[in-house]
């Protein structure tokens, strides 16, 4: 009987013993869970206080002039052209040398535009001279628009190529950046050294570019959508296409109100130590108060790019013209194919090499936000 009461008596007390290690686990894990949320929400209102200082313009507020206009001294568009071109001129050997290697690689992969192709966008122009539906001058621009058609589209079939294509792309960019970072130090850098040490931030860059393609999104839907509703003859009426190109207008905008601080992020991004979400917010502060005037200096790469095209390309093929009319055995060699691959490889060394002079300049211009 006293057994009995010794085990009843042990077995309240464990049970008690439990109850009070569940009641202190339970206690302990409320206030973990308490202090975890408090430490949280101190977080966020530091991070708030940490953007609206750096930000303190408000959307859908109005805000006075004297608060949100922020300085940008940086060079003319002609000027800043100019330093570029003075640049890759300067070091001719690295970057006109990086673009030829860029060429052979994509020579390797993706091969040349047609030359077949190429004779029948000739022979189609020719065609409509003869007959005089155009103009000899019109006939040689559509020869043109056809062969940068034809470069752009001009992809490899395997998937593996197109990938190989993509990452060639990107060291490019990479290695050009840190040539150029070399040569500003002062240094001497080659190609060899660019090539070898350019591809630590290669993943950061990678993601860098899946922001940059949910950046395009909204623009590639509205274009969808309105392609789509032409295609659906919806927009037959003059209302419904004036509201359907205001929606793909503003959906463009937003796109490029996104990938104007984007282009900067992938200066910033090859900086070490630095990740893809920081270098966007980094980037996103440079351009706050300066996003139009940013704006513009990038549409002024695309037009220079797309006059140096012009400049080369139409005599390249007035040339071939010339060549294949007093030699026939010439028609075969793809010199307007092989003249595109070098401009194409070209276009991307001067691009990253203008973009970066252009955020060194406004990076020089440490205004306060606005």
């Amino acid at each position: 009987m006293m057994k009995k009461q010794r085990t009843s008596v042990s077995k309240k007390k464990v049970t008690t013993n439990r109850s009070r290690v569940n009641q202190k686990s339970v206690s302990s894990y409320y206030v973990r869970g308490q202090r975890y949320c408090k430490k949280t929400w101190r977080q966020l209102k530091t991070r708030r206080a940490n953007f609206l200082k750096r930000r303190p313009h408000r959307s859908f507020r109005l805000t006075r002039r004297r608060d949100y206009v922020r300085s940008l001294h940086v060079p003319g568009y002609w000027s800043l052209t100019t330093q570029a071109v003075k640049m890759i001129w300067s070091n001719k050997r690295l970057f006109f040398g990086l673009a030829l290697v860029y060429a052979l690689i994509v020579f390797v992969l993706a091969g040349l535009m047609d030359q077949e192709t190429y004779k029948k966008i000739k022979a189609l122009a020719e065609g409509t001279v003869e007959q005089g539906a155009v103009s000899d001058l019109f006939a040689t621009f559509s020869i043109f628009g056809g062969v940068v058609y034809g470069q752009l589209t001009n992809q490899p079939n395997n998937a593996l190529q197109q990938i190989l294509g993509v990452l060639a792309l990107i060291m490019v960019w990479l290695t050009t950046i840190w040539l150029l970072r070399a040569v500003s130090s002062g240094n001497s850098p080659t190609i060899r050294d660019g090539l070898y040490r350019a591809g630590a931030p290669l993943v950061a860059f990678i993601v860098l570019l899946f922001i940059v393609l949910c950046q395009i999104l909204p623009a590639a839907g509205g274009v969808i959508l309105y392609t789509t509703l032409q295609t659906a003859d919806v927009l037959s009426q003059t209302p419904l296409l004036m509201i359907a190109a205001a929606i793909t207008g503003l959906l463009g905008v937003l796109s490029l109100y996104w990938l104007t601080s984007t282009a900067f992020a992938m200066i910033i991004v090859t900086l070490p130590g630095t990740y893809p979400m920081r270098a966007v917010r980094m980037a996103g502060d440079i351009v706050v108060g300066r996003r139009i005037r940013i704006l513009l200096r990038m549409l002024w790469l695309a037009i220079m790019l797309a006059l140096l095209w012009v400049i080369i390309l139409i005599p390249t093929i007035k040339l071939d013209a010339f060549v294949t009319g007093w030699i026939d055995q010439t028609a075969s060699f793809p010199l307007v194919p092989i003249m595109v691959l070098l401009v194409a490889s070209f276009s991307v060394v001067f691009s990253a090499t203008y973009t970066y002079l252009f955020y060194r300049k406004v990076v020089a211009d440490d205004s306060a936000p606005a």
